[in-house]
């Protein structure tokens, strides 16, 4: 059957749930699969926006490219109607939370060039990149270094920006720690496995992103302990431990982490 716009925005309006679901809301405060179908069909229908837009590339620039500015509406855009602010994030936030992670980003890539300030577009296309690269770390395949950190540059910008949106979230701060963590202990690994066959340049670059990424979770988790809550506070601790035992503080300075 043929649908109409018309009639898509009055069927979104019915079938839509009354709140959007947060980046870590249960998974049952996602859409179901009927309705994520119908979705999918309504934004093959979306109407053509023909002024200034922010497009998926300039999203796309900033998250894996490295361009510096943060994306945001042009002058003169035209707010999305409300059907379709809400459907691509319930589209990614559906995937998402089914462990459909290429999905998931794509969704949420859409959605931030029409929303770019929504913090769990942010978060969720974060944790879903992330998911991904520590699949690729805890696998015995990896034959070359490469594609993890072009990759985890769009982890981390993506951290980055949620947490520049919203710096109050306690456990994105840790799931953001937490990463670079993961990435600093790869590198550690790199380099002890490979530091005899490399020219001092690449040595160079590598122990460069050894230290930047345990500063990085430093930064982190010294950020999640001024966050309000004290659930995790353990974890928090025993990760700034972590750090300071690397970091080949005095004993005592970690001691006293653990302790807590």
């Amino acid at each position: 059957v043929e649908l109409h716009w018309d009639d898509a925005v009055f069927m979104f309006e019915y079938f839509k749930p009354k709140t959007l679901p947060e980046f870590d809301s249960y998974k049952t405060s996602t859409v179901s699969a009927d309705l994520a179908n119908l979705l999918k069909r309504l934004s093959g229908i979306i109407p053509r926006n023909d002024g200034p837009t922010l497009s998926v590339d300039d999203v796309s620039a900033y998250i894996e490219g490295g361009a510096l500015k943060v994306p945001a509406l042009p002058e003169g855009a035209t707010p999305a109607p409300p059907v379709v602010n809400e459907l691509y994030y319930l589209l990614a936030d559906y995937h998402f939370k089914n462990k459909e992670q290429s999905k998931a980003i794509k969704f949420y890539m859409h959605d931030i060039s029409l929303c770019p300030n929504r913090f769990d577009s942010w978060a969720g296309m974060a944790l879903a990149r992330a998911s991904r690269i520590q699949d690729k770390l805890n696998s015995n395949e990896l034959r070359s270094d490469g594609p993890i950190w072009k990759n985890s540059l769009a982890v981390l910008t993506c951290f980055k920006r949620a947490l520049e949106i919203d710096g109050s979230n306690l456990s994105l701060w840790i799931e953001y720690g937490t990463m670079s963590y993961a990435l600093h202990s790869f590198a550690s690994r790199q380099l002890k496995q490979w530091k005899q066959e490399l020219p001092p340049d690449l040595i160079k670059q590598m122990e460069e992103r050894r230290d930047s990424m345990l500063e990085t979770a430093s930064q982190c988790f010294q950020s999640a302990s001024r966050c309000d809550g004290d659930e995790e506070e353990w974890l928090i601790h025993y990760m700034l431990g972590k750090i300071a035992e690397k970091r080949k503080l005095p004993p005592k300075d970690y001691l006293q982490l653990y302790k807590k």
